[in-house]
């Protein structure tokens, strides 16, 4: 993890901080323990100018009928989802529309480094092969998605998974 959310962090994609713990509890040597900034309001300000936008933890999928699986977190002025929607109607797009459409609701630039840093860290439990531990953040400002790491404590590894994200498979 500690070496993982830096090199996300690198590739200008907004990620946790992480930093090593040596625990003890009266006097017991417990270990050393990875602390890892979750992803709440104080972590969106490093990152955002405006964070009172949606922020959605993983468990959907962008295709009709799943964007309820998402899982609001902070001022999730929409539980329901639904201003998701755009994003469903914009992969529905003809193929010489698909960038523009998509563009205009998701950050592009920030989803293609998102994929590949998944990719070459081999985030195998990730969105891009897992839909799982990432969490996007809708950005007021821009009205776009943002997408996030989370959960890159199995990188390194290969490990094919069948769950991929059908909205861009």
């Amino acid at each position: 993890q500690c070496l993982g959310y830096p090199l996300f962090a690198r590739a200008g994609i907004p990620a946790s901080r992480c930093a090593f713990a040596h625990v003890t509890v009266n006097g017991m040597d417990l270990g050393i323990y990875s602390h890892v900034e979750t992803i709440r309001e104080e972590m969106l300000a490093h990152h955002f100018a405006d964070t009172s936008g949606n922020l959605y933890e993983s468990g959907g999928d962008f295709e009709p009928g799943s964007v309820g699986g998402f899982q609001a977190k902070v001022n999730s002025s929409m539980p329901d989802c639904s201003d998701l929607n755009p994003v469903v109607t914009a992969l529905s797009a003809p193929d010489d529309q698909l960038a523009d459409q998509l563009g205009a609701v998701v950050n592009l630039d920030n989803f293609m480094r998102y994929w590949a840093m998944e990719v070459l860290l081999s985030h195998w439990d990730g969105y891009a092969n897992n839909r799982n531990n990432f969490y996007f953040y809708h950005d007021p400002t821009s009205g776009q998605l943002h997408f996030m790491p989370w959960g890159v404590d199995a990188l390194f590894t290969e490990r094919a998974r069948t769950t991929r994200p059908q909205a861009v498979y």
